[in-house]
């Protein structure tokens, strides 16, 4: 992509994504390979996009301290530009991973993403964008939660309207297409979708954005859907329970990471067998 010479002190050596909002550069920061998002120049006047940008650097800090989450470095803003610097990550997106057949297998994003829902959960976070774009898989198959771009946080913005409609066209839950309260249950739904992408090697839901797009989320996956009866025997009862309507008829952050934890004791090794 194009290459830009500066952003203040940062050279920008690869400019590698743009949107209307922002822009993610590859630069260097504390003398390591960094990536770098910053308020585009043609919105720079905006206080609403400023705030934004803002805001997502605030939550981002807040979810420190996990595997699987990305590293924020530092952020600050260069007159009315805000920007974050982020760990460069080593890998592909796993919407890439899945078009090529080189995804980690349903129990390995489970094992690796149920822990992160909950990490976000007890910091009262809720994503609120799990698709595939959102997360990078390295070679050796971890997994890394990017873009807390729409993140809801109301313990840190209180004045956020928690019943707007956010969210990637394909990938939100009935609650979140209906403009009803998000809680950490919607994340939980977000990654049900997410693995049965997996197991389908399809989307569960269409992802154009016109009206019959959003009347599917709104009604959700149904309960006769293929992916249950394609899914491994045991994912099938919390896969049911994951991808349910009502959120309250969803398992809990806690409750979907005791689960993958016990899954991956029983697939671990024994020491005689290590």
């Amino acid at each position: 992509m194009t290459t830009i010479e500066a952003f203040g002190p940062f050279v920008i050596d690869e400019l590698i994504a743009e949107t209307q909002m922002t822009a993610i550069g590859k630069t260097t920061f504390a003398g390591r390979p960094a990536a770098i998002k910053f308020l585009s120049h043609h919105v720079a006047g905006s206080g609403e996009h400023q705030q934004l940008l803002e805001r997502e650097g605030v939550i981002l800090e807040r979810v420190q301290g996990t595997t699987g989450i990305v590293r924020l470095l530092e952020r600050g803003s260069i007159g009315e530009r805000p920007y974050l610097v982020l760990e460069m990550l080593a890998g592909i997106p796993l919407r890439v991973a899945l078009d090529e057949g080189s995804a980690p297998p349903v129990e390995s994003l489970l094992a690796q993403l149920a822990p992160v829902i909950a990490h976000l959960g007890a910091r009262e976070v809720v994503h609120g964008d799990w698709t595939p774009a959102n997360l990078v898989v390295d070679p050796e198959g971890s997994c890394t939660l990017i873009d807390f771009g729409i993140a809801w946080a109301p313990s840190l913005f209180p004045g956020d309207d928690p019943t707007s409609v956010r969210g990637t066209w394909g990938y939100m839950a009935p609650e979140q297409a209906r403009g009803e309260l998000l809680s950490s249950r919607t994340d939980v739904y977000g990654l049900g979708l997410l693995l049965g992408e997996r197991i389908l090697a399809d989307s569960l839901l269409p992802r154009t954005r016109e009206p019959r797009t959003l009347m599917a989320m709104a009604q959700g996956v149904a309960k006769d859907a293929a992916v249950f009866e394609l899914a491994p025997v045991w994912l099938r009862a919390m896969l049911h329970r994951m991808l349910a309507h009502s959120p309250a008829d969803r398992p809990s952050p806690e409750e979907l990471a005791a689960f993958a934890s016990r899954l991956s004791a029983t697939k671990r090794p024994s020491r005689d067998e290590s």
